[in-house]
């Protein structure tokens, strides 16, 4: 576990570098040349209608009544399930040396995010095998559907705003996004070196 651990830490800094050099390159850009940011902007704006091309994810795809049909199986399969992690969980993973608080509160909160979530999967192996109708009852009310649609829409309409702010004041974003970008470049090199 503890090697996982390292290697994200270690690629979440080398893609930390990434950005950060990107960020000079746009803030630089900015600074300099705002009219090669526009003509890139041109070139990079596309739109896709993901209506066209994924229709079979918007449909409702029924499968709890394999579940209910059989309650015994699944019930026994999410306790044994449940119990495994759980015991994992408290007896078995070895905290990580993390550099920073941030990860170690992050690792915490994945930790007992997973502990709530063997719970409540013993609740529900439990309620399945002593009471599967009052689960189904509960599933039902809990069932619900909401539209997305409108807020698609708004998150797929361009706004041409946001490209006229940068434009109309590109040395300010410039100097803000270059001093941010040299600021995330010396953390994650300062980082990397260790």
């Amino acid at each position: 576990m503890q090697v996982l651990v390292e290697i994200f830490l270690a690629a979440t800094e080398v893609l930390t570098v990434v950005i950060g050099v990107l960020g000079v390159i746009f803030s630089a850009l900015l600074l300099f040349s705002p009219l090669t940011i526009v003509k890139w902007s041109g070139i990079l704006n596309r739109w896709i209608d993901l209506d066209r091309f994924v229709p079979m994810l918007d449909r409702p795809v029924a499968t709890n009544g394999f579940a209910y049909k059989h309650p015994i199986i699944f019930g026994i399969m999410l306790l044994i399930g449940s119990f495994f992690v759980l015991n994992f969980l408290f007896f078995q993973l070895e905290t990580p040396q993390f550099t920073g608080l941030f990860g170690e509160i992050l690792f915490e909160a994945f930790v007992l995010t997973g502990k709530l979530a063997c719970f409540c999967g013993i609740a529900i192996g439990l309620a399945l095998l002593f009471v599967p109708d009052k689960i189904k009852k509960l599933e039902l009310k809990l069932d619900s559907w909401f539209d997305t649609d409108l807020l698609a829409q708004k998150l797929s309409a361009p706004i041409p705003e946001v490209d006229h702010v940068f434009l109309r004041h590109p040395l300010l974003f410039g100097a803000i996004g270059l001093l941010a970008s040299f600021v995330l470049l010396i953390l994650a090199a300062a980082n990397l070196i260790r």
